[in-house]
């Protein structure tokens, strides 16, 4: 694994633990939401705000996590049966198209950000957010997103100008079935390691 590899992971594991705290708190101020009208007839106010702004972070972030771990669901029922050179070049065309959309995005976000600064918006809650704090961490996300995704079709490029079909794949490309297999044998693994029972000691 190379230094990249490495840092490349660690970004993987923060972003999807910041996703998932994100997704968390959201449910659980949902759930004092839900109770509290329930049973006292009240509202907090704004949880559907806040969840909103929350979950759209929560998404930025887990697919930079997604890209990294090569995760996102993919249809590969021809692209397994043609061979490795047109499984690369199908892959960082994948990678590509991927990075001009998300672009796009953060353009449009960035856009946004400025017309939101300009006019002061707030949302149309009872919070009133000033809007630009949460479309600027949104934004972040993006960013972080982008740039990771930059790097991998980067990196997938380099590999097809030297003709390594697969590095090219193995950067931008799904995992194999073997992979897939290994994948679910090292979880089940790790869950019957967690669950069995710790050893007294001198046994």
């Amino acid at each position: 694994m190379t230094r990249l590899d490495a840092a490349f992971r660690r970004v993987s594991d923060v972003t999807m633990l910041i996703a998932g705290a994100l997704i968390i708190f959201s449910t659980v101020v949902i759930a004092v939401e839900v109770t509290i009208r329930k049973v006292f007839s009240m509202s907090i106010g704004g949880s559907d705000e806040i969840s909103g702004y929350l979950f759209a972070i929560s998404c930025a972030l887990s697919w930079t996590s997604c890209v990294i771990e090569r995760a996102n669901i993919r249809i590969d029922a021809l692209h397994h049966r043609l061979p490795p050179p047109a499984q690369a070049i199908l892959d960082a065309l994948g990678a590509a198209l991927l990075f001009i959309l998300v672009a796009m995005l953060a353009y449009t976000a960035s856009y946004v950000i400025r017309s939101s600064l300009t006019t002061g918006a707030r949302a149309i809650t009872p919070l009133a957010t000033p809007l630009i704090i949460p479309q600027t961490i949104w934004f972040l996300a993006l960013l972080i997103f982008v740039l990771c995704l930059g790097i991998v079709l980067a990196r997938t490029l380099l590999a097809l100008a030297r003709r390594d079909w697969a590095r090219a794949s193995a950067l931008a490309g799904g995992p194999t079935v073997t992979e897939a297999i290994d994948l679910e044998v090292a979880a089940a693994r790790l869950r019957v390691a967690a669950d069995a029972p710790v050893g007294k000691g001198g046994d």
